[in-house]
């Protein structure tokens, strides 16, 4: 094993770093310490050794894991960033797995340009309490820079068999699955991916809430962004659709809040924080109402956050469906109920209009 040879991951991924990878696979050598060492390895499998061999290592030091994982974390960002525009000319999502493999085997910048997404992913408590990996974490989902379409045909890759999907990093939680309709402002394209990146979970998204700590999040929040992304079909959940999301971030969350629940829930934190009357919040709940038939009612309840806020129960005014419809064509009894405490009108139908685009969530 790599640890053998190497004696530990830190030592490991340095030497790596440092080392023509093409070489390194020829060769098949790795050397410390003046001690040399043949590890026959077979192409699609010397990833799985470092990857697996690095899981180990924290799990066998867990009061040194944040720190191990600072280190790794400044070495594969680092060397992700060192991607090439077009070094994956020859890339085809289309080839079986042993070519992804072959391409991560011969450019140990390639490996660190997935392994460092599944760092954000996993490890992002760790991350955002550095401020130096922060700004390289800033630079990786940056979607203007030069090399990011070589990025994002690479973390195809992640959708891949094991040593990477193990991390359940699901479609809809995969910031290179956006496509930008219009060139957005780099600080709201930056928030919007940490927030894509920070799952199911009802935590706190760690990354966002560093990065919020250092920017202008009002209007961040305010900004218009124009987005295309793949997410569970609104009446089929076991199919994915690729939608329009048109709005400000707090807009585009809120259709995502069933799959988002902590990152919706964390941008209505900011919203009360800093004012809630720089946004529509009935426009805001009309759009949030769907995703409340998952929701017990218990507190927190988005749905009730909302109202207290200032929200309308009837939604935005000139709407052509009101968020009680849309809660009783849900069979949602919790919404309903919550809506006509609010004040929801019962017999209000909407107003006239041609309703939302075929392309859009809603």
């Amino acid at each position: 094993m790599i640890w053998k040879t190497c004696g530990s991951a830190a030592v490991a991924l340095s030497w790596l770093s440092k080392k023509k990878s093409s070489e390194a696979i020829k060769t098949k050598r790795f050397a410390t310490s003046g001690v040399r060492s043949h590890l026959h390895i077979i192409p699609s499998k010397s990833i799985y050794s470092l990857h697996e061999s690095l899981r180990r290592k924290l799990d066998s030091s867990p009061l040194r894991r944040k720190k191990i994982q600072k280190h790794f974390a400044g070495i594969a960002f680092r060397q992700a960033l060192a991607i090439q525009p077009d070094s994956l000319a020859e890339y085809n999502e289309a080839e079986d797995t042993g070519f992804i493999h072959g391409l991560l085997d011969a450019d140990f910048k390639l490996y660190c340009g997935v392994f460092s997404v599944l760092q954000l992913h996993t490890w992002p408590e760790a991350i955002s309490s550095d401020s130096s990996l922060m700004e390289l974490s800033e630079a990786l989902v940056d979607p203007n820079r030069p090399a990011y379409l070589d990025f994002e045909n690479l973390l195809y890759f992640v959708d891949q068999e094991d040593p990477f999907s193990d991390h359940e990093l699901f479609p809809e939680h995969q910031f290179w699955s956006i496509t930008w309709n219009q060139k957005p402002d780099l600080d709201a394209a930056v928030f919007l991916s940490f927030l894509v990146m920070s799952g199911f979970s009802s935590k706190t998204p760690h990354l966002a809430l560093a990065f919020a700590k250092t920017h202008s999040i009002p209007t961040i929040l305010t900004q218009q962004l124009h987005i295309t992304k793949d997410l569970w079909d609104a009446f089929d959940r076991g199919s994915m659709e690729r939608y329009d999301f048109v709005g400000s971030i707090p807009e585009i969350i809120a259709q995502w809040a069933a799959r988002q629940p902590g990152a919706f829930d964390f941008v209505l934190g900011l919203i009360s924080e800093y004012g809630a009357i720089h946004f529509d919040l009935s426009k805001i709940l009309l759009l949030y109402v769907y995703c409340h038939q998952d929701c017990s009612c218990e507190e927190p309840c988005c749905l009730k956050r909302l109202l207290r806020l200032g929200a309308s129960a009837n939604g935005p005014e000139g709407a052509f469906v009101t968020p009680l419809q849309v809660a009783v064509a849900c069979w949602d009894f919790n919404g309903v109920e919550t809506l006509l405490k609010a004040g929801a009108e019962p017999n209000d139908i909407g107003h006239n209009g041609s309703g939302w685009a075929q392309s859009l969530f809603m």
